[in-house]
């Protein structure tokens, strides 16, 4: 079990370090096309995905 969960640990940082860099790529404005937008055009939190939760909350 020790071993598994430090493998999806690992997973988890080397997912994690590759956002931040490609993150790191692009302007800090176009980071904000990656959260849904609620009904007035405010940003929700959340990022994008097919069911827009954002507008639930």
């Amino acid at each position: 079990m020790t071993d598994i969960n430090n493998e999806v640990g690992r997973f988890a940082n080397n997912k994690a370090q590759t956002l931040i860099r490609e993150f790191n790529k692009i302007d800090r404005k176009d980071c904000l096309l990656y959260f849904e937008k609620d009904i007035n055009g405010n940003t929700t939190g959340y990022l994008v995905r097919d069911r827009n939760y954002g507008q639930f909350r």
